[in-house]
């Protein structure tokens, strides 16, 4: 009995390859009998379903565009803030670069020279003034009196 299971179970193998070997076989003899007709029909059906799933991306891309927008309002996050942000970056940048610094601490000298040097100059102009002050005291010009 049990050569007789063995043998029916080998028999069963061997016919199950036989089916699995031909089954290709039969689907492409079956796949060429397909007319012209289905042939339309069936690409019809692909662009049917490539609209579909294009509609379906374009729908799932405008939802998650709508949720992140909602998400940047709720941050507070908007397109003019965002200028703001970048330019306020940009000018800190500015203001902590070499030349920058090297460029205002030179005007920064040149302002403080130039006011010493104004200063000097109102010293000298003050002492000026009073010295013709004196001496315009001392010497008085007689101007004849028209009568």
């Amino acid at each position: 009995m049990t050569i007789f299971r063995g043998f029916l179970f080998f028999f069963n193998l061997i016919q199950d390859m036989r089916d699995a070997s031909t089954w290709p076989l039969a689907h492409l003899a079956s796949s060429e009998i397909v007319s012209v007709e289905g042939k339309q029909e069936e690409k019809a059906e692909v662009c049917q379903t490539g609209v579909k799933i294009t509609c379906n991306v374009k729908k799932i891309h405008m939802a998650k565009e709508q949720y992140a927008a909602d998400i940047r309002r709720q941050l507070g996050m908007s397109p003019l803030g965002n200028i703001k942000q970048s330019l306020s970056k940009g000018w800190q940048e500015v203001q902590t670069s070499a030349p920058y610094v090297r460029t205002r601490d030179s005007l920064s000298h040149a302002g403080h020279v130039t006011s010493a040097a104004m200063s000097s100059v109102g010293v000298v102009i003050t002492r000026r003034l009073a010295q013709m002050r004196y001496t315009h005291s001392h010497h008085t010009i007689s101007v004849p009196s028209m009568r």
